[in-house]
Parts: C-alpha cells; structure tokens; sequence
C-alpha cells in the first residue's frame, strides 16, 4: 500500500510476451494491486533518432502520450516495460520501480531513474534456459556439419559427411551470470572440459558450473585454450568492440565463437576477417551491432557464420515466468524488502 491508496503495477510492454490479458494473470498474483495494462512502444528508427539526438547534445521533444497512457502512468508506482519515454519520471512521479522485460538495459539509460529515486530491475534468469538450449543446438549444428548434410540432402547426393564430437572440447563460458550458468549446466552431459571467466575472482575460487574460473584479466589466456567461446555478459561502455582483431587473434585456431549478449561487444569487421581468414571455424550470433541488419552489410556474408535475429529466447514459457518476477517485486516494493535483479545505476549491470 501506498498511504490510503492502493499500490498501482503498470504494464506497459506489448507484442508477444504480454497483451491485455495481462491485467486478469497479474492481478491474481497481486490481489489489492491495482494493475493496469496500457501499451507503449517505439520504432527502432524512434530509438535511434534519439541515441542520435542525445549524442549530439540536442534536446529533446516532450513525447506523445495517450490520455489513458498518462493516466495510468500518473499513478503508476511500478512500471514493466520494453519501451519507456525518454521523461518517464515527467509522466510518473509516484514511480519506485522500472522493472525491464529482458536482461539487458541499455535502452533505458535515458530516463533518469537513479537520479528519481526509481529502482531499475532486469528479467536476468528468465531467458536462460532457452537460451542455453540455443547455444547448445547451435553447437551440434556446426561440429554435426548440418549445413553440408541439408545440402546433400537437396541434391539428392547420398554422401558420407564427416561430422566432430563436441565431447572433448573446452568451452569457455565469458561471463557466469543466469545465461552462462544455466550453459555451463546443460553442458556438463556433454563430456566437455568447462572454463569460467567472472568479473572478480578470488584467487583460490573454485565454481560449481565450470572446471576452473578465471577473472577477465585472463580472458585471453582462455581464448587460448578454448575450442569454444560463448559471449553472456551484459553491455557497458567497457565492453564496447570487446571482441577485436586482437582478440580474435587470440583465440585457438578454428575455434568456435558464440555471442548471444549483445551486438555492441563484437568488432563485426573484424569478425568477418577471422571468418573469411579462417581463424575462426564459424561463429555463432543472435545479436548485431545495429538490429535489424541491414541487407547490404557484408556480414551476411561471411563464411560459417550461423546467424539468427535476436530470437535465442523461446517465448512459450517466458510471459509467465517474467509476471511472476515481476509480482515478487512490487511485493517487495510494497514490503520494504530488497528488489530481486537490481541494476547498479553506475555499473549498468545487476548486483
């Protein structure tokens, strides 16, 4: 509760994750809550016209909002959403709580939440198992030679194909969040040797979900070893172009590269480069630098690369996973209690 009125949770996100039918599954989870249900979205061509404005130092036009939109937004105490206008606090200056309909964030530096006193929170976790089963399908895809077997199979050529174990391999897992770990998990059958790289580590640190843990400072040394790289870390400025020429160049001949993070961390020139050189045996992307990828990039092109459009998370099970998450956290708001995948305002990443 909130003095003599009751606690209002806001939806704002829409397509296939959530629609109207959202406010009957929440409000069961939240009874007393009052929920509301009022769509928002922007273009991708709305979101970079503003990373374009902001970049440059201009200002910014006061946005658009439907009555019901700011009605509800007025007494919103908790938002969930994919989309936010850039003045959300304008509009919601009762907001404690932005909780995010994915992992990543970065689309929501605009609004100026920390300095409002809005907690911002990710849905880290809930994608997880799809998408390690993505990594996972991805993999036998390349060490089975499924491309060159379909290929036969449309030229009707009965034709041995000599196809890889995965057995064996080292993995290296570059970053031990939900998705890494949840990766690293499903791999254990597989017989394969697990390498973990964390941000910090101590010294004598063992892990659970992988047979040795390195700090990022040893990120290279790893790259080394690894017959396979999977990228699950969250982007910041630091990350940007983390993967260069230097550190393609750094990993084991025809290794294998996976990025399923996010499209910033990758020098996509230089990854092309590694292909088409084969320094690289294929690599792995649900993301790109800019999304939806232009016809014309040259990355479409590159040899043995498995490309996919942002779409590793299977939906069938996340709306409810992501309700429920985000019902345990205006409970928590409601409560006093602490917020589950807290984002550090300063460090861009949950704590």
């Amino acid at each position: 509760m909130s003095g003599d009125r009751p606690l209002t949770a806001a939806v704002l996100a829409v397509g296939n994750l959530v629609g109207a039918d959202v406010v009957a599954d929440l409000g069961a989870l939240l009874p007393g809550v009052d929920v509301r249900w009022s769509p928002y979205t922007e273009t991708i061509e709305q979101r970079v016209e503003r990373r374009r404005l902001r970049r440059a130092g201009r200002p910014l036009e006061r946005t658009e909002l439907s009555d019901a939109l700011r009605e509800t937004l007025l007494a919103a105490d908790a938002v969930l959403a994919f989309d936010v206008p850039w003045d959300l606090t304008v509009f919601a200056p009762r907001l404690r709580l932005l909780q995010a309909v994915g992992a990543g964030v970065e689309q929501y530096d605009h609004a100026g939440l920390a300095a409002h006193g809005v907690t911002l929170c990710n849905a880290a976790g809930i994608a997880a198992p799809s998408m390690a089963e993505y990594v996972i399908g991805r993999l036998l895809e390349v060490y089975k030679g499924s491309r060159a077997v379909e290929q036969l199979q449309r030229d009707r050529r009965w034709k041995r194909h000599e196809t890889r174990e995965l057995a064996g391999a080292t993995v290296a897992i570059v970053g031990l969040g939900a998705i890494g770990r949840a990766t690293a998990q499903r791999l254990r059958g597989w017989e394969v040797t697990l390498l973990g790289v964390r941000r910090r580590v101590d010294p004598a640190a063992t892990d659970p979900d992988v047979d040795e843990v390195f700090a990022v400072e040893d990120l290279d040394l790893v790259l080394g070893r690894a017959d396979v790289v999977v990228l699950t870390v969250p982007a910041t400025e630091a990350t940007n172009r983390w993967f260069d020429a230097d550190r393609f160049a750094a990993m084991k001949p025809g290794a294998v590269f996976c990025n399923v993070s996010r499209g910033s961390m990758v020098d996509e020139e230089a990854l092309r480069t590694a292909l088409e050189g084969g320094r690289l045996g294929a690599a792995i992307l649900d993301v790109t630098r800019v999304e939806p990828l232009p016809a014309e990039d040259p990355l479409w092109g590159a040899p043995n690369l498995y490309l996919t459009p942002h779409s590793s998370t299977s939906v069938d099970r996340y709306a409810p996973r992501l309700l429920r998450l985000y019902a345990d956290n205006v409970t928590r708001l409601a409560e006093g209690r602490p917020l589950r995948n807290r984002i550090d305002p300063e460090l861009g990443y949950r704590v």
